[in-house]
């Protein structure tokens, strides 16, 4: 069975990135910034701040523009000026009136907090790591800039950088529920699996009931194998969130690891129901058939779950078992054929197209397939040795 990953941490750093003007602890606290201006200009002022209340941003670009043409140095205006270019996601002018900013007050948090926030969206999570720096020694107690710095580092691999602001952010607040979650995320990465657990279970028991911690705790649990403890989180999961197909099918995949396969049966119909273009789900629901000896309908899946993902190596592989078991050895020849092509170090696909090469009596390119299994299984075993006695009695030699 398949066993997804579910991009967690995205979902909640792109929230902390949309929310980018709204006040919430995942993104950013700065709004346009409401400071008198020169009697001459204090209608572009309030006009510029009215039309980014309502929405019209290029309005309020017009007015903060006029602003800074009057004062090329007002650093507020710049400010305003690049929250406005990011509602409309110009991030190139943006990033110039950030920047502006920082060069006319470089004192000020802010706008490295923003323009981090504005790297973090278009990617450049190395400059947004810089930029939070800066606003942290700026204002040393901002957990929105170590929250944000630890996302960004994140996205690095600085698993361990983000576990160092995630617990900043949770000594400062140890109801800090996203970062609880997050820095179990980081934990799990470094594969220190009971922290992980231990910091998405905070997050739960602090009240975070949520989709993705669920989903996570799922996959923590079956990389535990604790198929049981993952059944409960995805049935968590797809309570909360009805039509998302990954949950369901983690939910079925959970399901068939503890053979209540009518259980998982079900649970891979809501997810092919809810996306139709999940190739995973209908390649697990796949093997579920097989394993029911359904071979009709397993074929019917596999070939779905090929025809949504031509570059599914497993898909090829396990069609090709299916047909292999129906006796039809030239199609499971040609699935494996194609499997090896899409992981050549695969030694399970080289041992069962060798296996349809002893069947059809090619005993040659039996002989060369099962060699390539032992060379990639790589161990030296019962299993290994069993093949190396087939290879002997196809009358050619072990070359591994």
């Amino acid at each position: 069975m398949t066993k997804r990953p579910w991009n967690c941490f995205l979902a909640i750093a792109v929230a902390g990135v949309l929310s980018f003007a709204s006040g919430e602890k995942s993104g950013t606290s700065k709004k346009p910034v409401i400071i008198p201006a020169q009697s001459a200009l204090s209608d572009a002022w309030t006009e510029g701040l009215g039309y980014f209340k309502h929405g019209d941003y290029e309005k309020s670009i017009e007015c903060f523009n006029r602003v800074i043409a009057a004062n090329p140095r007002d650093s507020q205006a710049y400010f305003n000026l690049g929250q406005a270019y990011y509602e409309l996601n110009d991030d190139k002018a943006a990033l110039k009136s950030f920047s502006a900013e920082i060069e006319v007050n470089p004192k000020d948090e802010a706008p490295y907090f923003s323009r981090g926030i504005l790297y973090m969206r278009m990617g450049r999570n190395d400059s947004a790591v810089a930029d939070f720096s800066a606003a942290t020694r700026l204002k040393p107690n901002d957990t929105h800039a170590f929250f944000n710095r630890g996302l960004s580092c994140y996205a690095l691999g600085l698993f361990q950088n983000a576990i160092n602001d995630f617990t900043f952010c949770i000594a400062n607040d140890p109801r800090d529920t996203k970062a609880f979650y997050n820095r179990g995320r980081a934990y799990e990465r470094l594969d220190m699996n009971d922290k992980a657990l231990e910091d998405y279970n905070a997050a739960l028991t602090n009240g975070f009931t949520d989709f993705d911690v669920h989903m996570a705790l799922g996959l923590l649990y079956t990389k535990m194998d604790k198929d049981s403890n993952a059944a409960r989180e995805y049935a968590k999961a797809a309570h909360l969130v009805r039509d998302n197909a990954s949950a369901h099918a983690n939910l079925g995949n959970a399901y068939a690891f503890l053979g209540q396969n009518d259980k998982a049966l079900a649970e891979y119909n809501y997810a092919v129901f809810y996306d139709s273009a999940d190739a995973d789900a209908y390649y697990d629901r796949g093997l579920l058939y097989d394993k029911q000896g359904k071979a009709d309908l397993a074929l019917a899946d596999l070939t779905k779950a090929i025809a949504l993902d031509s570059h599914s190596a497993k898909a090829y592989f396990h069609r090709g078992i299916v047909y292999a078991k129906r006796h039809q050895q030239e199609q499971a020849i040609t699935d494996f054929n194609r499997a090896i092509e899409l992981s050549p170090t695969d030694a399970e696909c080289y041992l069962d197209r060798g296996l349809a090469y002893v069947d059809v009596r090619e005993n040659r390119k039996a002989a060369d397939d099962l060699n390539m299994f032992l060379k990639y299984y790589g161990k030296n075993d019962r299993k290994a040795e069993n093949f190396r006695e087939v290879i002997k009695k196809i009358g050619y030699k072990p070359e591994y």
